[in-house]
């Protein structure tokens, strides 16, 4: 089976997946290929695979059968199925791919096969529960799990994630690739093949009904890969997790174990995973290993001849790629998966951040205000006095989540982040383009002319949803744009950009229809609600983007159009300009016409001077502004403004590293005029957010 083509897969991406294909090392496939005669034809053979996949012309190697004992000394036997190196390698880039985008639809009930998860994260969590007074379970085993998979229903799970959709063609080909059994080839109809890379992940997502059934109360659900523990608080609630686990098993055409089925309890005690949990105590073998398993039958590699019939068969021509324009945001950002994982806001002073198992919890007063797994949180950020454990900042550090310190005003102060890229060649170009006058000039007047361009797509479309006049205001954007070709100094930007945002500015709050009064863009310190909303916004999108360059390995504090200066991290402040507009501008709007704040919902700083959120309008903002940093438009006309963030980022490295042409974000003009900002409306029920403190 061929592929479609056409996907977001780049040579670094094999690059990386093959040196993890080969540290794995591992045996031949069907086509005889071992790992180090693949790694003497490398870099080649990633040219010539990846050339194949994009014009999809690539199909797989059929699978390697192989016997091996599931128990050293026993005649049961489990069936591997070895994909070749070379697919090896795509199907570990696709993992790469899918992984992030997938973990956010996965259970927090799932252990297996999943960064920063594992028997020991299973072990914590089922200690946890014993702890809240789950003293009951039932154990369970899923019948032939990896051999009953219906491709139908994975496939249509799949299609329903949003991460994997550009993929479902060449998954769809590993599903059904036959196997190589020495003598022939046999369809593969049933099941996910046990030894390819893809499959932990595909059989995680064929479960996801599972754990979300078995995962509601009372039942509590640990489970890994097919191996299940259900905790209830008593014998009747196990009894009921017996028949909710069938039922939930007999909509995906599975059956439980009956011979691995069984009620257990922590008084009497039972092994899961390894580890036996008797009463309050967990015990785990020690000076025993267990005998290796063997293979018992490999089959023989494929005949030359063979293999090319099946490759060469029924080739198409390739597709040709379709090449990206620099504005096409949507078209990058599907380089990185949809990002929907929390960015956590904690501004309660007192507030305690700390770790239990594999979990970050934030404890206020002894009480958990925030409980989270690790997997799911990608930045924090601590408004004012906020305490963080050594135990919370190491796993952070560990999982690369990044720490950032606010002030209670919202004044960034620094950040604690894990080591970033070590690409000293990036940053280098970085410096050589921004102490090059002409480049920099360049990339400055870029900056400049993208923020006034998305001032006019912004005004556009309010006027569309409003009706209204902002003609004198179009007139003086225009004339800003005219006179910006005639600049020929950085210095002389701020002139045009300044004429271009007061009346910018004049003819957006003409939209204003909130008990707010504008009294003209007023900052350092905002003395008035609509500017205090502005300030706070533009200082969550820089922190953003400062800490996104970071992790490009980009200088976050060399920028073009904002000059060097003590502290100042001048690359943010220009990557922000673009967004703040259409972004930043068009989410404090909509907020104040919905009647998301009210005037005493403030209250003056009399240190710093200005106007500051209490701290309960202050959850309401954090959880409207995740909410639109995530949110995918509808009629899938932009991707979340997360994935923008980060493809702008993306782009501008590639500038620096492969000299790819590089302009700021623009305001698509054919993108639909969002309703969020067409009129007043109440205020949503404000209660608690869900991953905001």
């Amino acid at each position: 089976m061929e592929t479609a083509g056409s996907y977001p897969l780049d040579l670094d991406d094999l690059e990386s997946a093959w040196a993890h294909v080969e540290e794995n090392d591992g045996m031949a496939g069907a086509d005889c290929v071992t790992v180090g005669r693949f790694a003497h034809e490398c870099p080649r053979a990633l040219a010539d695979l990846l050339a194949e996949v994009q014009a999809g012309t690539y199909r797989p190697v059929p699978l390697l059968r192989i016997d091996v004992q599931k128990k050293a000394g026993t005649d049961d036997m489990r069936t591997l199925l070895l994909p070749a190196v070379r697919d090896r390698v795509v199907q570990t880039a696709v993992v790469r791919k899918l992984t992030p985008g997938a973990e956010q639809e996965e259970s927090d009930a799932s252990f297996a096969y999943r960064p920063g998860k594992g028997v020991n994260a299973a072990v914590a969590r089922v200690i946890q529960l014993r702890d809240r007074g789950l003293r009951w379970g039932l154990q369970a085993d899923i019948e032939s799990f990896f051999d009953q998979v219906e491709h139908a229903r994975l496939l249509e799970a799949l299609a329903r994630l949003e991460a994997a959709r550009s993929w479902v063609d060449l998954l769809d080909a590993w599903l059904h690739t036959p196997v190589w059994d020495g003598a022939g080839l046999k369809p593969f109809r049933r099941g996910v093949p046990q030894g390819a890379p893809i499959s932990p992940l595909l059989a995680n997502l064929y479960l996801q009904s599972l754990d979300d059934a078995l995962s509601r109360e009372p039942f509590h659900l640990v489970r890994y890969a097919d191996d299940l523990l259900i905790l209830c608080s008593g014998e009747s609630e196990a009894r009921l997790a017996l028949d909710a686990a069938e039922a939930a098993l007999g909509a995906l055409r599975l059956t439980l174990n009956r011979t691995k089925t069984e009620f257990i309890t922590f008084d009497a005690g039972f092994h899961y995973l390894g580890v036996f949990f008797l009463g309050e105590g967990v015990f785990t073998p020690w000076g025993h290993a267990p005998h290796a398993t063997r293979a018992v039958s490999i089959a023989a590699p494929m005949p030359a001849r063979a293999l090319e019939r099946y490759l060469g068969r029924n080739v198409r021509g390739g597709r040709p790629r379709k090449t990206p324009t620099r504005h096409e945001h949507a078209d990058a950002g599907a380089d990185h998966p949809e990002v929907d994982m929390a960015f956590l806001y904690l501004a309660e002073e007192g507030t305690v951040v700390r770790k239990s198992g594999d979990r970050i919890l934030a404890d206020l007063d002894g009480q958990i205000r925030l409980d989270l797994p690790v997997h799911k949180v990608e930045h924090i950020l601590l408004f004012g006095n906020i305490q963080v454990t050594g135990a919370a900042v190491y796993e952070l550090l560990q999982n690369r989540i990044d720490l950032s310190f606010l002030t209670r005003h919202g004044h960034y102060l620094g950040s604690l982040v894990a080591p970033s890229s070590r690409d000293v060649f990036l940053r280098a170009s970085q410096y050589d383009a921004a102490r090059d006058p002409a480049a920099s000039f360049g990339v400055a007047r870029a900056i400049v002319e993208a923020k006034i361009r998305n001032a006019q797509e912004t005004l556009r479309r309010l006027k569309h949803a409003h009706g209204g006049g902002c003609n004198d205001a179009e007139a003086e954007l225009a004339q800003a744009l005219t006179a910006l070709q005639a600049v020929a100094l950085v210095q002389a930007l701020d002139g045009v950009e300044g004429s271009a945002a007061r009346a910018y500015f004049g003819a957006l709050m003409s939209f204003n229809r909130s008990a707010f009064e504008w009294p003209g863009r007023l900052k350092h310190p905002a003395p008035d609600p609509i500017n205090a909303l502005l300030s706070l916004t533009y200082t969550l999108l820089t922190n953003e983007l400062h800490a996104l360059l970071a992790a490009a390995g980009l200088d976050p504090y060399f920028g073009f159009l904002h000059q060097l200066d003590y502290g100042r991290p001048s690359l943010a402040l220009d990557l922000v300009e673009a967004f703040r507009h259409p972004l930043a501008d068009r989410f404090v709007l909509a907020a104040i016409n919905q009647n998301l704040f009210q005037p005493d919902d403030f209250y003056k700083d009399l240190e710093h001077g200005g106007l500051c959120l209490k701290p309960e309008p202050l959850r309401r903002y954090f959880d409207a502004f995740e909410k639109t940093m995530i949110e995918t438009k509808q009629d899938g006309a932009r991707p979340p403004w997360r994935s923008v963030l980060r493809a702008e980022v993306e782009l501008l490295a590639r500038h620096f590293r492969h000299g790819e042409t590089w302009t700021p974000f623009r305001y698509a003009a054919e993108e639909p005029v969002p309703e969020s900002v067409a009129a007043p409306q109440q205020a949503p029920p404000a209660g608690e957010p869900p991953c905001n403190t």
